[in-house]
């Protein structure tokens, strides 16, 4: 009998298919990774709905992927509510999302600059931020001053990103 991975001859073991662990986890690699993101988003989906399924501050809904947690308290703050743990228990999860408030991405970061602000202590590396902050602003400027998608005009320069609309070209 052949592996169907390697093609080395075996005498029937590993699944009866495949000679060893390893090739049986080449073939079965991709199928578990799409699984676990599949199960991963349907989790997402349910602690969004468990904090209401919408921005508090503006309502947005339409995106999951948009949508975040917020710690009100950062000192009580175990782990983020991220993809990368969104593998953890049930229970655990829940209980974390009740620490939080369900926000889009625009105002999370929204929250985040004006918290910065209010704790802003002059640096050299905060100069260095200020001046990235200048040019941001201005190539802001130049491409209209607002988001293209959603056409959200805002003073922080914090919420926004910029997205090559063709190939990037180096």
């Amino acid at each position: 009998m052949n592996c169907e991975i390697c093609n080395i001859e075996y005498m029937g073991t590993y699944k009866n298919k495949y000679c060893s662990r390893e090739c049986w986890n080449k073939l079965n690699y991709n199928r578990r990774l799409k699984d676990q993101n599949k199960r991963k988003r349907e989790r997402k989906s349910q602690i969004v709905e468990l904090c209401g399924g919408k921005c508090i501050i503006c309502g947005y809904n339409k995106n999951l992927r948009a949508l975040t947690f917020h710690h009100r308290e950062s000192k009580e703050k175990s782990f983020e509510i991220s993809d990368s743990n969104l593998t953890r228990p049930w229970e655990v999860l829940v209980q974390e999302s009740k620490k939080c408030d369900l926000l889009c991405a625009n105002c999370h970061q929204i929250l985040h600059e004006k918290e910065s602000l209010s704790n802003k202590i002059k640096s050299k590396s905060q100069k260095q931020k200020d001046r990235k902050t200048f040019l941001k602003k201005k190539l802001i400027d130049l491409s209209g001053g607002c988001c293209k998608k959603c056409n959200l005009k805002t003073e922080y320069t914090w919420c926004m990103t910029f997205h090559h609309i063709h190939d990037k070209e180096f």
